[in-house]
């Protein structure tokens, strides 16, 4: 593994497990291990295609979502909503350090944050 002042370089950590969160609609937060071989697992989680989202403020950071969610009346993801300031459908996986930390310290993965962001959806027009 090539390293750079003790940095591991960008293209290595794509061949390297990375920590994640899998959020269901319901507001369940789930850590979760990405493995190298990525692609089939995502598409597990996210329960078809993927695609990725950009998560506001966070560029390091991913949230992957079905990518055919909408058309397949996937239910409201309250939480993946919010993180991604727009409506998401689906579970999600979200990863990136910078995010997670985020996560963590304003307790959104702890327990139900539903309550918090209840009013996204009325406030966005998004049934």
């Amino acid at each position: 593994m090539s390293q750079q002042n003790g940095k591991i370089s960008e293209t290595e950590g794509l061949k390297m497990e990375r920590k994640a969160i899998w959020i269901l609609p319901d507001g369940t937060a789930i850590r979760i291990t990405i493995p190298v071989q990525s692609l089939p697992f995502l598409q597990k989680k996210v329960g078809g295609l993927i695609d990725s989202i950009y998560i506001p403020n966070h560029q390091k950071s991913t949230l992957w979502a079905n990518d055919e969610g909408l058309i397949l009346n996937m239910e409201p993801n309250m939480v993946a909503s919010y993180i991604a300031k727009q409506p998401i459908v689906g579970p999600v996986v979200v990863e990136g350090e910078t995010i997670l930390k985020a996560l963590e310290r304003d307790a959104i993965i702890l327990d139900s944050i539903t309550d918090v962001i209840g009013d996204f959806f009325e406030t966005t027009g998004y049934d």
